[in-house]
């Protein structure tokens, strides 16, 4: 069973979508507009999106009709459980290295909406892994006890899941899809990316990532170290969140940018699809070096060149899956990132 064909043949009117959405990370909100997507694609009127307060909705989706609301408080999130016909996770590394408390509580909602209110609870392109803590073992042992159905994004995930529960399938993670949207409603969000930054010549596009203090590494000295090497092509510097959540990247991109004129610092606080459209159309000309699983997958998707680094299981999964090798990212060296820089397009 797939997503796309559950979908498509399973009643999914009034349903409750949750996720971290609304926090302004590329992959999160990439998931949400994709959801929505497959959700209008299938001819769903109505459905209603869990969405937290640090973002504006609007600035990040688009409007498919879908009715949401500031899941900052417990009982807006019970009334809208309550509300819906089905509850919906659509996709996301959730019981992952990065595991804290929201996805704790996010799996107690989903035991509430199951055992308590009784409504479908579905797990679109969740991933599982045994790289996480014991809040994600927690929380996945809620999530896995309530839900209706799983569609696990890969093996690794798959196989943690059956040991709790029968109901489980495997397909891919929601990104995959991103090729069977109707991109075209995204061309006032593209043309503006487009003119905020232009590409006039080779260029190589870096993100920072936040890593916890136990997850420490290199990354950001080595891409330090390198700036100045590269200087006869432009390099493009982003955070793949908002820069009130990560301020001290935010600070580190601004001061690289101060002290190299080929540098720019970039708030890429934008529609998700657009900046998957961006990279598809400079393609030929852009090279995309950062951790976030879900930059590597839209740079492969887009068919950019992108360096493959690993810092968790489900980063390795995906390599995986595209059939490339990996780099951790805790013995990365500043050759292997030259090489991918300097390497020729076949």
């Amino acid at each position: 069973m797939t997503i796309g064909r559950f979908i498509q043949t399973h009643n999914l009117e009034q349903a409750l979508l949750i996720g971290y959405y609304g926090g302004g990370n590329y992959g999160d909100e990439l998931l949400l507009e994709i959801m929505q997507n497959l959700l209008a694609k299938k001819g769903v009127k109505r459905a209603e999106v869990a969405y937290m307060p640090y973002v504006p909705f609007e600035r990040y989706h688009h409007d498919f009709g879908y009715a949401h609301f500031t899941a900052n408080s417990v009982p807006k999130l019970l009334g809208a459980i309550f509300r819906s016909k089905s509850v919906i996770i659509g996709g996301g590394g959730i019981w992952g290295l990065d595991a804290k408390l929201q996805p704790l509580l996010m799996s107690v909602a989903l035991f509430i909406a199951r055992w308590i209110f009784g409504k479908n609870v579905y797990l679109f392109g969740v991933g599982y892994y045994s790289s996480t803590n014991w809040y994600g073992h927690v929380g996945a042992f809620l999530a896995a006890i309530s839900a209706t159905v799983i569609i696990a994004r890969d093996p690794e995930t798959k196989f943690n899941f059956r040991r709790i529960s029968r109901h489980v399938y495997e397909d891919t993670d929601l990104a995959w899809y991103l090729p069977s949207i109707d991109t075209s409603v995204y061309k006032s969000e593209l043309t503006k990316l487009e003119a905020d930054l232009p590409i006039t010549r080779k260029t190589v596009f870096i993100t920072l990532r936040r890593f916890s203090p136990a997850h420490q590494n290199d990354y950001d000295k080595i891409v330090g170290d390198l700036l100045e090497k590269y200087s006869d092509r432009d390099i493009v510097l982003a955070l793949l969140e908002p820069r009130a959540v990560y301020p001290d990247g935010y600070k580190t991109i601004r001061k690289w940018q101060g002290i190299y004129p080929h540098v720019r610092a970039v708030d890429l606080a934008v529609n998700p699809v657009a900046l998957y459209l961006f990279l598809q159309n400079h393609r030929h000309d852009i090279k995309v070096i950062s951790p976030q699983f879900h930059a590597m997958l839209s740079a492969h998707l887009a068919g950019a060149p992108f360096l493959p680094l690993v810092y968790d299981n489900k980063c390795q999964a995906l390599l995986n899956h595209i059939g490339v090798a990996g780099h951790s990212i805790y013995d990365l060296q500043s050759s292997t990132v030259q090489r991918f820089i300097d390497e020729e397009a076949p």
